[in-house]
C-alpha cells in the first residue's frame, strides 16, 4: 500500500470536540468597519448597520413591519436560490430569528415549498407593482446595496423616485407577507 500525498489529516472526532465547544463571539469587524458603522450610525446604533433595512429603519425611513418583510423576503430569497454572497452566520441567524419552529427541524421538505412558494408570490407581486419597484427593493433587500439618496451629499433627480420605489415595494410586501401590528 502507497503512503497518501500531501499533509496529514487531523482526527475528525477532535475537530468536532473543539469546535462545538467554543462559543462564537460576536464579530464586531475591523478597527475600520466600526468607524464606518458608526459614521452610518450616526447618532443611533452601530449595530443596526449590518444591513440595509436595518439601517434605514434605525434612520426612521422605513417602519418596522417594513423591515421586518423585506427580512422576511430576504430570507425566502437566500432558501430559494442560495446566498448572493458569502455573509457568514446571516442566514441561519436571520432563520432561527423569524422562524424558530422550523431552524431545529431535521426535515424541512413542508418548510422548503413553503418558503419557495412565499419568494414567487412576493416576486410576482413586486414584478405586478413595476419594474423599478421591484428592482429597488430586491437591491435593498436582498443584495444589501445602500440607497444611493441615503449616501449622498447631492441628491440627484431619480433619488427621490427610488425613496418612493422602495417604499412601494415594501409596502407591497407587508401586504403579500401579511405582517400587521
Amino acid at each position: 500500500m502507497s503512503k497518501r500525498r500531501g499533509r496529514k489529516r487531523k482526527n475528525q472526532t477532535s475537530i468536532h470536540l473543539i469546535t462545538t465547544k467554543k462559543t462564537r463571539e460576536k464579530d464586531l469587524g475591523t478597527p475600520e468597519l466600526q468607524k464606518k458603522r458608526s459614521a452610518l450610525a450616526k447618532s443611533g446604533n452601530p449595530e443596526d448597520t449590518t444591513d440595509a433595512l436595518s439601517l434605514l429603519c434605525g434612520r426612521g425611513h422605513i417602519s418596522e413591519d417594513q423591515r421586518r418583510a423585506g427580512t422576511i423576503f430576504t430570507i425566502a430569497y437566500y432558501h430559494t436560490f442560495g446566498k448572493p454572497f458569502a455573509r457568514s452566520g446571516c442566514y441561519g441567524d436571520l432563520l432561527r430569528e423569524y422562524f424558530p419552529q422550523t431552524a431545529a427541524s431535521p426535515e424541512l421538505t413542508d418548510y422548503d415549498a413553503r418558503m419557495t412558494e412565499l419568494y414567487k408570490r412576493a416576486d410576482d407581486d413586486l414584478r405586478q407593482a413595476g419594474r423599478r419597484i421591484r428592482d429597488v427593493t430586491k437591491n435593498v433587500a436582498v443584495f444589501d446595496r445602500l440607497p444611493g439618496w441615503l449616501t449622498r451629499d447631492r441628491l440627484r433627480s431619480s433619488d427621490e423616485e427610488d425613496r418612493l420605489c422602495l417604499l412601494a415595494g415594501l409596502d407591497v410586501l407587508v401586504l403579500t407577507i401579511g405582517i400587521s401590528t
